[in-house]
């Protein structure tokens, strides 16, 4: 069973009662007016949290998140937590799910039946000051990182074996830095196809036998490393309830990583730095410097912005996202400039088909092909259609592939999921 760290409410609440209470204050805030279909939602939601005695959990997340906002470190959450009104109203998500048609089941269902995961974005510059104060709050003896296993890959496992045979650090060094960063089982592939490799002594001892007994340690842990934003924090000290080591950072870990930590009941909270949060911070500063007289104390209000800003489309269109968050590689700007992307839906399906479960079917070559009236828009059923119009008969969205188990299927939306 989760177990929860402690959780602060007021005198004569529960920790349901007073999520309930915050959830329809934030609701009041971001709905004007109230609508059926949002206290529909928000309803059920709440319902599903309760009956799965899951309130402590978003009580915590909601407290690191408005202590965040408190200090002025901007922190949001990320992924599938944007598909809960709840998240929205408690101010941890800035998505509307009603307005982008996003499934409550796809973040928390009866059915799966687990603690649900709500990343955090933080501004990079400031996460250890965050992170400082989740220590304070619950106390060092409650709160750790979460360790990860650093495991052989060609390069590392061929490396150790090579030490162990004695062969001197230059010779090993010269032979390894030629190999790909991929796995192990991939070494001898990549020894025939790629030309820095072809020149490799392979074949020769005592490379063949050292190739040899490096395949058989594919993917074998070698040490643990720190998981780069995962912190565990407890209802009682972490010494009773996992085994933990001092990292060289200084850093107290755990030695069981996230999927151990999870099985346990522990609570995780993954708070991951981001840099893109620190460039807009900076930018706010310079706006803040650069302004005189009243335009001095008016802070920008992001919810004030348009949400399709004539000047920021046009910028989106000619592919200009360098420095802006999964929109800046060299793949994504030059897609942007293709579908001449000038709305927050387009950006959504940029970003959506090019990554990697859409990618290895084909669907962005499909895509574009449809978009460019190359190949007609088909749909492989007609029931289908209103689900597929909008990506031109492609399958693009987690929310589609649940919608069509729903329809296709006869699937409730748990079910999809």
């Amino acid at each position: 069973k989760p177990i929860f760290p402690e959780c602060t409410v007021p005198e004569g609440e529960s920790p349901f009662s007073y999520l309930w209470k915050l959830c329809f204050e934030g609701a009041r805030r971001r709905y004007q007016p109230l609508t059926p279909p949002v206290l529909a939602r928000l309803t059920h939601e709440l319902e599903v949290i309760n009956q799965l005695h899951l309130a402590p959990y978003f009580l915590l997340v909601w407290e690191i998140v408005e202590e965040a906002k408190r200090r002025g470190i901007p922190a949001v959450a990320r992924g599938s937590a944007a598909s809960s009104i709840v998240t929205y109203c408690l101010g941890i998500s800035r998505v509307c799910p009603l307005r982008w048609g996003l499934y409550f089941e796809r973040f928390l269902n009866e059915q799966r039946g687990d603690v649900p995961d709500i990343d955090i974005d933080i501004c990079g510059a400031r996460r250890d000051e965050l992170l400082d104060w989740v220590y304070q709050r619950w106390g060092a003896a409650h709160v750790a990182m979460i360790s990860s296993f650093v495991t052989m890959h060609a390069r590392l496992a061929v490396r150790e074996v090579a030490k162990t045979f004695g062969l001197p650090p230059g010779e090993v060094n010269h032979f390894t830095r030629r190999l790909p960063h991929r796995p192990v089982r991939e070494i001898q592939e990549a020894l025939r196809t790629l030309p820095e490799c072809r020149a490799l002594p392979a074949k020769e001892e005592p490379w063949k036998t050292i190739l040899a007994v490096a395949e058989r340690l594919d993917d074998f842990p070698r040490h643990l490393g720190i998981h780069p934003c995962g912190t565990v924090i407890a209802a009682q000290p972490l010494t009773k309830l996992v085994p933990l080591e001092v990292a060289t950072k200084g850093i107290v870990v755990t030695q069981y990583d996230m999927n151990g930590v999870e099985a346990l009941g522990l609570i995780k909270m993954d708070l991951l730095g981001q840099r893109g949060f620190t460039t807009m911070t900076l930018a706010l500063d310079n706006i803040k410097n650069a302004s005189v007289g009243a335009l001095l104390a008016a802070p920008v209000d992001f919810d004030a912005i348009p949400e399709n800003d004539p000047a920021t489309c046009e910028m989106l269109a000619r592919g200009r996202t360098m420095g802006v968050f999964q929109i800046e590689s060299p793949a994504l700007r030059g897609l942007l400039r293709t579908l001449q992307a000038k709305t927050l839906d387009d950006l959504c399906c940029a970003i959506a088909i090019i990554r990697p479960g859409a990618a290895e079917y084909g669907a962005k070559e499909t895509f574009l092909k449809r978009l460019r009236q190359q190949e007609p828009v088909r749909y492989p059923h007609p029931s289908l259609e209103p689900i597929l119009r909008d990506t031109l008969g492609v399958c693009v969205y987690q929310e589609q592939v649940m919608q069509i188990a729903q329809v296709a299927g006869g699937r409730s939306l748990a079910e999809a999921d």
